[in-house]
């Protein structure tokens, strides 16, 4: 339970908080020779969860963002970056 709240809370700050709870969680699975594989394969499809189904839509919906234009844009930001600079 003290993980969960732990997580929960770690889950606002962005990358480094998520991360570290994964971390922790698993190190703490690791050590008391708990079910860790199972761990890191509900972590990772909680975060492929959150980050690609649940958070798209929710903030695309409130940005008026298309559904997949978010991750997409993302990963091709720096392209976009370099051609402006290119331009001005």
């Amino acid at each position: 339970m003290a993980l969960g709240l732990l997580a929960g809370a770690l889950e606002f700050i962005p990358m480094a908080g998520w991360i570290t709870a994964a971390a922790t969680i698993m190190t703490i699975g690791v050590v008391t020779h708990g079910h860790w594989i199972w761990m890191a394969a509900l972590l990772g499809m909680w975060r492929v969860l959150i980050d690609y189904w649940i958070a798209p839509r929710v903030l695309g919906h409130e940005l008026e963002i298309r559904f997949l234009s978010g991750p997409a844009g993302f990963s091709n930001s720096d392209d976009a970056s370099a051609r402006e600079m290119e331009q001005a």
